[in-house]
């Protein structure tokens, strides 16, 4: 990385100048994403969101669910995946996106959580944002999750409804209005 940031220096030093130390991009950003490629793409106003996704043989869905991210209305998003040991096709799958997506391999660990956690030690964000492998983002879940938080500075967490299916058909209730001991913990 200190290479890189010495390779791009002039690159950082323009970047820094033109949007000043409260709106400048981290400087590790442009060590990963590349410093062209960061500029046209990441806006220094908008905070970086990290999509941590851990998975494992993830092949036949993992295409979707990275689809529906970068197809997301907030535009300033990494993508973390956290490969939990897959034994199919999962990175080659993965690997299609390039530097859309930023891969990780390791050793199964026989749970979501491992994963999970190396994706927020890999992460640059401000924020994180978890998803799983199997599960699609509606297209504006980033930038209205963000947007609370803006606006609702003492809060520190939001999180979502959601709504299971399959064979492309959804299920007729989200799971909010479905799950009885969460409705029970809402009611008192």
């Amino acid at each position: 990385p200190e290479e890189s940031l010495l390779k791009h220096k002039d690159i950082v030093t323009e970047i820094y100048n033109n949007f000043g130390s409260n709106d400048c991009i981290k400087i590790v950003n442009l060590i990963w994403y590349g410093c062209l490629n960061l500029i046209m793409i990441r806006s220094p106003s908008k905070p970086l969101v990290s999509v941590v996704i851990p998975a494992y043989n993830a092949e036949d869905f993992i295409s979707d669910t990275i689809d529906s991210i970068l197809n997301q209305t907030y535009l300033n998003i990494e993508i973390i995946i956290v490969d939990d040991g897959s034994q199919d096709k999962t990175a080659q799958v993965i690997k299609k996106y390039k530097d859309k997506v930023r891969y990780f391999f390791q050793e199964n660990s026989g749970g979501c959580s491992v994963p999970r956690n190396y994706g927020i030690q890999k992460s640059l964000g401000k924020f994180l944002c978890f998803n799983d492998a199997d599960d699609l983002m509606v297209i504006d879940r980033v930038e209205s999750q963000i947007d609370f938080l803006s606006k609702n500075p003492k809060v520190g967490l939001v999180f979502n409804d959601y709504r299971n299916f399959e064979n492309n058909v959804f299920h007729p209730k989200t799971h909010f209005e479905s799950c009885t001991h969460l409705q029970s913990l809402i009611q008192g």
